[in-house]
């Protein structure tokens, strides 16, 4: 049985053990961007990408990073969030905007 946890490999040699109608129908279903990546894969044409991370993933963190613009730009704290995970480094830190709003917060008297 298919787990959701499962990893995609794992997901890849389930698929290739069904018949060939049955490979066919289940990748009926997917969106043609995911159809055409699955596909290659079961044919061996898609080496592993870095990491280990799906494409969309390390697409995300190399915007984290600031290597790439973002069509919806993560926030600075999920940058940071994104790049722990993965080990990729330091995010950019906190806009200048972000950062003089911090300082000009009310401060509690003591």
């Amino acid at each position: 049985m298919l787990l959701v946890e499962d990893r995609l490999d794992v997901l890849l040699d389930q698929l290739r053990r069904l018949p060939r109608a049955d490979q066919r129908a289940i990748l009926r279903h997917l969106d043609p961007t995911d159809r055409q990546r699955i596909a290659a894969m079961l044919a061996g044409q898609v080496p592993p990408t870095p990491g280990g991370y799906s494409p969309q993933l390390n697409e995300r963190v190399q915007e984290a990073r600031g290597k790439r613009a973002a069509p919806r730009p993560l926030t600075p704290a999920a940058s940071r969030a994104l790049l722990a995970a993965t080990g990729q480094g330091k995010a950019p830190g906190p806009s200048l905007a972000s950062a003089i709003g911090d300082l000009l917060q009310p401060r509690g008297r003591p």
